[in-house]
């Protein structure tokens, strides 16, 4: 950043490095602790650089990266250094005035004149809190009119697979600024916005004019540094709201703004499942925030919070699996800890309370025992345990299972059992004889008999349907009891 300030005086660079955090500068004076990291030292070239540097220079080194402008003045450098420090330490100062009232917008205009690029600051969803308006809608190339135009980044730019400026696919973005390749095939810089691991919103700054070199990457992260004490400063009527933030108000079934619904559903295409992992051994939070802060450092798109003492993750489907994985391979001698309850796939966000409930259904049904219990192989159970409420109160199971309980009572028969088989087995003979251990006509003369003791229609579909509905919740009933 520094030879670009210095251009007027058309400097020689040799620069391998070019990100060091400077403090300020040093005039050279021939001892040992003329050079460290974080200043960088000024002096004739000659001198500072003994064998290679001219006596018609004056050299500016941090490591080995040199500076060498053709000028013997020293001191028209060293004020031009002074101009450059006060410039930037101004910069920072209006970034953190415009940081203290959350003004993202202020951020990028004072920053316009640092990075002399377009500069882009989203929310956690992907709708534009700041913006350079030096540049028009027209200025740039489609992306940039539509994200002008409509105050968003496109779902389909959020959900594209990235590659980084060396060649590296990656699945998302990092805290630390990073170049990566444009649909365009320019380059931008991004990073995450935010603290511990909580994405509240990102920053992008657009090659342009400029060409990025190392020097921008640590603006950007001086940027991102002070714009994450402005976005944590969060509250309930900032226009930030982190993805973390959505989620939870789902769950407690609080209202949130259908834009924000279906951006995080751009971002995490359906069918989701919602995850509650909880570990019954250790009760406290800090293993499990750790769980959360390695599962948001993932390339797999998924959203975990801590809700209620557990760890709550909306994941798409197709993640589930590799969430998972990774939350059973967090293992002491090769036991795992954690007990994982997985609801149904979903397509809306809007009943996530029951989603949610299903999964706590399936941990329920683990038994407080370690390992992954889904509410699909269960499902049939959790139906079925919700009418059986109903009908305690209501008694409205077929009619028929009370009739034949008590023509066995009376006859020593089995016309229940074998009718609930025969149901069960779709109505096959070879099955259902089988699962009865009685021969294949003892069933015919049965099931004659069922139908002419009742006075039923088997073939039609809906009386079997409310039939064996009925012998479910008839026998979960009969087990409660016991």
């Amino acid at each position: 950043m520094i030879a670009d300030r210095l251009r007027r005086f058309r400097p020689k660079l040799n620069i391998t490095g070019g990100e060091a955090r400077l403090e300020s500068f040093r005039v050279f004076t021939g001892k040992d602790n003329d050079f460290d990291d974080n200043h960088v030292t000024v002096g004739p070239a000659a001198r500072i650089l003994p064998g290679s540097g001219s006596f018609d220079e004056t050299a500016l080194v941090n490591g080995h990266d040199v500076i060498s402008v053709q000028i013997v003045d020293t001191i028209l450098i060293l004020n031009a250094l002074i101009d450059i420090f006060d410039f930037y330490r101004q910069w920072e100062t209006e970034l953190l005035h415009a940081a203290d009232s959350k003004d993202f917008q202020r951020m990028v205009d004072v920053s316009h004149e640092v990075f002399l690029n377009p500069i882009i600051v989203v929310d956690a969803v992907g709708s534009v809190i700041g913006l350079s308006t030096v540049f028009g809608p027209d200025d740039l190339d489609e992306l940039w009119a539509e994200i002008y135009r409509t105050g968003a980044v496109p779902i389909s730019i959020l959900s594209k697979p990235l590659e980084t400026a060396k060649g590296e696919s990656v699945m998302a973005w990092t805290f630390e600024p990073v170049e990566y390749f444009m649909p365009s095939g320019k380059k931008n810089i991004g990073a995450f916005l935010g603290e511990e691991s909580e994405v509240m919103g990102s920053l992008s700054v657009w090659e342009n004019e400029t060409p990025f070199h190392p020097g921008h990457r640590q603006l950007a992260r001086e940027f991102c540094r002070i714009a994450g004490f402005a976005i944590k400063k969060n509250d309930e009527n900032s226009s930030v709201l982190p993805k973390s933030a959505i989620l939870n108000n789902l769950l407690t079934g609080r209202e949130v703004d259908d834009d924000y619904l279906t951006r995080l559903a751009g971002q995490f295409r359906p069918p989701w499942q919602l995850l509650v992992v909880r570990n019954y051994f250790r009760l406290e939070k800090l293993h499990m925030n750790s769980l959360i802060d390695s599962l948001r450092k993932q390339d797999f798109s998924c959203l975990p919070i801590m809700y209620d003492n557990d760890a709550v993750i909306l994941a798409m489907t197709g993640v589930t699996p590799k969430v998972t994985d990774l939350i059973l391979r967090q293992r002491d001698h090769d036991k795992s800890y954690y007990t994982i309850g997985i609801s149904l796939p979903f397509f809306s966000f809007y009943d996530i309370p029951v989603w949610y409930r299903q999964a706590l259904f399936a941990l329920d049904k683990a038994a407080r025992k370690p390992g992954v219990y889904r509410c699909e192989d269960y499902a049939l159970d959790y139906l079925t345990s919700s009418l059986i409420e109903h009908n305690a109160a209501m008694r409205l199971t077929h009619p028929a299972l009370g009739k034949l309980r008590e023509y066995d009572r009376e006859t020593n028969g089995d016309l229940y059992e074998t009718l609930f088989k025969f149901l069960l087995h779709e109505r096959s003979w070879v099955k259902s004889s089988a699962a009865l251990n009685i021969h294949r006509n003892s069933l015919v003369y049965r099931v004659q008999r069922i139908e002419s003791l009742l006075g039923l229609d088997l073939d039609d579909p809906m009386t079997r349907f409310y039939l064996l509905l009925s012998f479910f919740i008839d026998k979960k009933s009969q087990n409660r009891h016991k």
